[in-house]
């Protein structure tokens, strides 16, 4: 048998050929694909920046509704909190994902050559400074039983704020003997230091007169609230003694006063 070696290398430049043409025109296509792709993101870049703004607001008022919701129902509902606390996170989530968007956007067109790769003013709105960050930064969304918490001491702080039903100026009852002396018998107190300050009062009325006026007034209002509570215990004693300031002594001009120092042990001086 006998081969056409010529027949065959050109049947082989042939399909060399052909394949050659067949990967130049998937490359080709290829490429016709990624410059569309290319194109068709670069129109959707500009239109994102332009409506990010926009559609970040609409985004963000659905997360402050659903918190307001939220928030109320942590007091009526707390089944109907948990879905919702979901429903917020989820919202949440969108938000901060139009923020990644608009990243994405801008680093397209730089890439394009469309915007300059300049520093701008501001972080970009991912992270910790995404619209509503979930799990870091100061104002991050907190789980779901530290928000509870925190919306129950907000709203313990303010039913706790109530203010007084009572207006003591504008009352116009009278309190009668009976009602004084039982106010007097619900408010005694057994006071040690108002015990002795009566016992000064009984024992040694001259000294007593001789106490501050918001002292005299204390001790008798005191009295008044044992008395009214039937109280009978038996005053302490109190001693009270004259203190004389010793007179100093007196030295004539010409008198000498002899020093003597003695020593620890004993009496004898100690030079």
């Amino acid at each position: 048998m006998t081969t056409d070696l010529g027949k065959l290398t050109r049947d082989a430049r042939a399909a060399q050929d052909a394949l050659d043409a067949a990967k130049a025109e998937q490359a080709a296509v290829a490429k016709a694909d990624a410059d569309a792709r290319q194109a068709r993101s670069i129109e959707w870049a500009w239109a994102f920046v332009v409506s990010y703004n926009q559609r970040q607001a609409e985004a963000s008022q659905k997360v402050a509704d659903t918190l307001a919701d939220l928030t109320e129902a942590v007091t009526v509902d707390l089944a109907l909190a948990g879905r919702l606390y979901l429903e917020v996170t989820r919202q949440m989530a969108e938000a901060n994902m139009l923020g990644q968007d608009l990243v994405k956007a801008r680093a397209i067109l730089k890439a394009a050559g469309e915007l300059p790769g300049v520093y701008r003013i501001g972080r970009d709105p991912v992270g910790d400074n995404a619209p509503w960050p979930l799990t870091h930064g100061l104002v991050r969304f907190p789980p779901f039983l530290e928000f509870v918490d925190g919306v129950l001491n907000n709203r313990r702080a303010i039913v706790g704020r109530v203010q007084s039903g009572e207006t003591p100026e504008t009352y116009e009852g009278k309190a009668s003997a009976s009602l004084k002396a039982e106010a007097l018998r619900r408010e005694w107190v057994l006071a040690a230091e108002m015990e002795s300050l009566l016992a000064v009062k009984v024992q040694w009325p001259d000294r007593f007169a001789k106490l501050s006026a918001e002292e005299q007034a204390n001790t008798l209002a005191y009295e008044a609230t044992r008395t009214a509570a039937g109280y009978s215990g038996e005053l302490p004693k109190i001693a009270m003694t004259r203190l004389v300031d010793p007179e100093p002594p007196r030295f004539a001009s010409n008198d000498a006063v002899r020093v003597t120092l003695y020593g620890q042990e004993g009496h004898a001086p100690s030079h």
